[in-house]
């Protein structure tokens, strides 16, 4: 049996231009914080063609406020693009908007991508080294797919390692251009995380060992508190520490910044990737 109720409510497709949206946001009376790297983020895919209309729509309440959008809105003025969005007028301005279980980014790329094998590991690990590639941790779907697929290869070989799961994504992501970039065995990619782990080898690298545990923790935590030197800590230091560890020649003075020349890996993996 179906019950039709009389709604309120009006629904439209429109075309939303960089005009109309200036406009919308006169009406952008009350609402959350805006977030200018969600803003962003939209716009990267937005400008890049990737923004996909999801029914979703742009709501304004029974007073004709914006209730829910205006990071779309803002994105759509910043891209200077026009995006066919769902519109709805008349929604009570005690709805659930936003109540929900929001969705992670791994949601949505398997949703989007169909692929069950980019788990929240996975994402973690994309999110690093969009520090590398792209000098911010917060991609688009478009950007992690491109991510993805490059390193894949060497993603799936990292992930056949014992235990891999529980260390930082800061170390799986020196792993993962490890194993893509230099083709150093998994081997050596094992004994470097075993070093990590353990704080120390048996033989003549113990003590040198110790210092790189000791130096990758201090960098691991450096990334994750933020800041603008993320992204050298990780090109200059511990990607550089995994490539020294590879060819036997750790020692003390990883607790100090390596010079080391990224910019041929990184026009590479750009050229690929970007």
């Amino acid at each position: 049996m179906s019950v039709s109720q009389e709604t309120k409510l009006h629904y439209e497709e429109i075309l939303v231009t960089p005009q109309i949206a200036k406009y919308y946001l006169t009406k952008n009376k009350v609402n959350r914080n805006l977030s200018n790297a969600v803003v962003a983020r939209y716009a990267r895919d937005m400008s890049a063609g990737a923004w996909d209309m999801t029914g979703e729509p742009i709501s304004f309440d029974t007073d004709g406020n914006l209730s829910n959008g205006q990071h779309r809105i803002n994105a759509i003025i910043m891209a200077d693009t026009a995006i066919l969005m769902s519109v709805i007028h008349g929604v009570d301005l005690g709805a659930n908007i936003d109540s929900g279980n929001a969705r992670t980014n791994t949601n949505r790329y398997q949703i989007k991508y169909g692929d069950s094998t980019y788990t929240s590991n996975v994402n973690a690990d994309m999110n690093v080294l969009s520090l590398v590639i792209y000098g911010r941790s917060k991609s688009t779907l478009l950007e992690l797919h491109k991510m993805y697929s490059y390193f894949r290869s060497a993603v799936e070989d990292i992930y056949i390692i014992p235990n891999i799961s529980n260390d930082s994504s800061v170390y799986r992501a020196a792993c993962i251009i490890g194993i893509s970039e230099y083709e150093m065995s998994l081997q050596t990619i094992e004994r470097f995380l075993y070093v990590i782990r353990s704080g120390f080898v048996k033989g003549e690298y113990e003590n040198q060992a110790v210092a790189l545990r000791q130096y990758a923790t201090r960098l691991s935590t450096r990334i994750h508190r933020g800041g603008a030197q993320r992204t050298s800590l990780f090109k200059q230091s511990l990607l550089s520490s995994l490539i020294s560890f590879s060819k036997g020649r750790v020692s003390e003075k990883i607790c100090r910044l390596i010079d080391f020349d990224w910019e041929p890996v990184k026009k590479k993996i750009e050229n690929n990737i970007v």
